[in-house]
């Protein structure tokens, strides 16, 4: 979650805004359309008005349950993003009903690629995001975007902008010590790890870490820390196998073994 513990603000009853889908909008568009149709066919071109009238109700009845069909599907579509990811979204935009279906669209836009789109929608936002939780879930998500646009630059800033407000937020601790690892900042990657605490991803990002920095005994003793807490990562045990082969541990081919069973 984007708040934790003694950091979570207290939320004050918001009048929700006004909002209208844009289906409702294009249905309502079409039907005056439809109706300027019958219209013209009636009165202009002097077509007798019970055939017309006919063909008039079957359009709108088309067009009504073509965009009741569109209105439901997009419905579950976001209930279904608002579902996946409600750790990240947290309580974001809870009495501002238009920004949070916003946010919602410009997760899905994130999840199919659609990485300027998306970016248009939270900027969009941004100046209705009063409060921490708001900015947070904007923040992560310009944060995601840059990240698969190599923009590595904003990434950073979009994560330490979280990190400014909520310091324990282990998204962006978690991706930021990534981050610094991935463009050979080592000794940022482990100032920012080293606040994430009891999670074994963040020790093995220290054990990686430690290891490029040629500290192999303390990239042992992370990558340990690591396989206690979750035996299953696969990563920590291949770290804790090298880093045990390096400075000659005991335990070497114990490690080693482990490793190879796990593929």
């Amino acid at each position: 979650g984007f708040v934790d513990g003694d950091l979570m603000p207290i939320y004050i009853a918001q009048k929700q805004k006004a909002f209208i889908s844009p289906y409702i909008i294009g249905a309502i568009s079409s039907l005056i359309v439809a109706g300027a149709i019958y219209f013209i066919d009636v009165f202009c071109l002097e077509n007798p008005y019970q055939h017309s009238f006919f063909r008039f109700i079957v359009l709108c009845a088309s067009i009504i349950v073509l965009f009741t069909r569109l209105l439901l599907k997009e419905k579950r579509e976001l209930s279904e993003i608002e579902k996946t990811y409600s750790e990240e979204i947290g309580m974001a935009f809870k009495y501002d009903k238009k920004s949070k279906i916003t946010l919602l669209k410009a997760i899905k836009d994130f999840n199919s690629q659609r990485h300027l789109k998306c970016v248009r929608r939270l900027n969009k936002i941004y100046a209705n995001a009063e409060i921490i939780p708001d900015r947070q879930a904007i923040e992560l998500f310009l944060a995601l975007n840059c990240e698969e646009t190599e923009d590595t630059e904003n990434a950073i800033a979009s994560y330490n902008a979280i990190l400014q407000e909520n310091p324990a937020n282990l998204t962006a601790l978690n991706n930021l010590a990534v981050i610094y690892s991935r463009n050979g900042d080592y000794e940022n990657a482990i100032r920012v790890a080293v606040d994430i605490g009891q999670d074994p991803y963040a020790y093995n990002t220290l054990a990686v870490n430690y290891m490029k920095l040629f500290d192999f005994e303390k990239a042992k003793e992370n990558a340990q820390t690591a396989f206690k807490l979750l035996p299953e990562l696969t990563e920590s045990i291949n770290t804790l196998a090298v880093a045990c082969a390096l400075t000659d541990d005991r335990e070497t081919q114990k490690y080693i073994d482990i490793a190879v069973e796990s593929g």
